[in-house]
């Protein structure tokens, strides 16, 4: 019962994203189109399908083949009125939001520039037109106001009650057979190809995505799994499907204890008092968390005791045939067609 509900909302869900893409297609002159290449990162599920390491991969790739690269991250309306970079924000010493702060942990050091603003057009509009220019913008495949030479759209088969037939779990903006067909497609969590795809769109490309978990102490140095591997742990969190994330851990820790806050939530104060006692009293070694989580704290506001036990964890995707991956997205966003919307 609960799973055709979730089909029946992500049915509405999509047809009224359907509904918005007619309406800009009618309206061209309200789509934007940049000077430069733009590359958009979605998914079809409403949060937790690996979009934002996915994104990290693409700017990763493209500055290693020479580009100029930089990444859109989502859009904050509420509190940015200018377009700024996550440096600019770390010293303003403003709140940085999890997914522009991951982003940007893996490309400052390759000098990529992470871009938040108010809007992903105001934030579009700053990128500097250079020659060898492209700019990948995170979880925009429904920004149809906006020009995309290529939509990159991640499926994770833990979304899916019935890989073959794409059959959701949970909430999906567009569902699959809303596809247009002319996306390139990212399959996580996948040992094939679902029928759905193969017979609907013969012609997309489609990639599946070799996956790694990498592990950090809280100064984010890299930790060997190995030297944790088995001990008893407190397992906190604040990010979508959190249970994925304690069931995954389950292969690496023997767990105690879970803790658990909403999505980009924040650990309230009994939450951190409850992994000091676990630590305190021996019932855990380590107290596990994620990337996103860790880069939500300075270190004036993560408890001292905890610290030195903690252990940082996220995931790392690459595309497993990248070499074809990458010729045609350079295909893509040579070329010169209508918006993608």
């Amino acid at each position: 019962m609960r799973e055709k509900c979730i089909y029946l909302a992500s049915v509405f869900y999509s047809w009224c994203v359907r509904a918005r893409t007619k309406y800009f297609d009618w309206l061209t002159s309200q789509v934007y189109r940049a000077p430069v290449p733009v590359i958009s990162v979605g998914s079809l599920s409403a949060g937790g399908a690996g979009k934002s390491p996915l994104c990290v991969f693409l700017a990763s790739l493209f500055n290693q083949h020479g580009w100029n690269v930089y990444l859109v991250s989502h859009s904050y309306k509420s509190w940015l009125k200018n377009t700024v970079t996550v440096e600019d924000i770390k010293e303003a010493k403003m709140f940085v939001p999890d997914e522009a702060a991951l982003q940007a942990f893996y490309l400052a050091p390759l000098h990529i520039k992470v871009l938040a603003g108010p809007s992903k057009r105001a934030a579009l509009k700053s990128v500097p037109f250079l020659e060898k220019t492209v700019v990948i913008m995170d979880d925009a495949y429904i920004s149809y106001y906006i020009y995309r030479n290529a939509d990159i759209v991640i499926l994770n088969g833990k979304d899916y009650s019935d890989v073959e037939r794409l059959k959701p779990r949970c909430l999906h903006r567009v569902i699959p057979s809303f596809l247009r067909g002319d996306e390139i497609l990212v399959l996580r969590n996948f040992e094939k190809i679902p029928a759905l795809i193969s017979q609907r769109f013969p012609h997309t490309s489609i990639f599946l995505v070799d996956e790694k978990q990498v592990f950090y102490n809280w100064r984010l140095e890299r930790v060997s799994p190995s030297e944790i591997q088995g001990t008893d742990v407190v397992v906190a969190c604040g990010i979508a499907h959190p249970y994925r994330f304690i069931k995954g851990m389950e292969k690496y820790f023997k767990i105690k204890k879970s803790i658990i806050v909403g999505d980009h939530g924040v650990f309230q104060k009994k939450h951190l008092n409850e992994m000091v006692r676990a630590l305190n009293q021996g019932d855990a070694s380590y107290v596990v968390i994620t990337l996103k989580d860790r880069l939500r704290y300075g270190s004036d506001t993560w408890p001292r005791d905890v610290k030195e036990k903690t252990i940082v964890v996220d995931i790392q995707l690459s595309i497993s045939d990248e070499e074809e991956f990458f010729k045609i997205l350079l295909q893509r966003i040579t070329q010169d067609d209508s918006p993608r919307s």
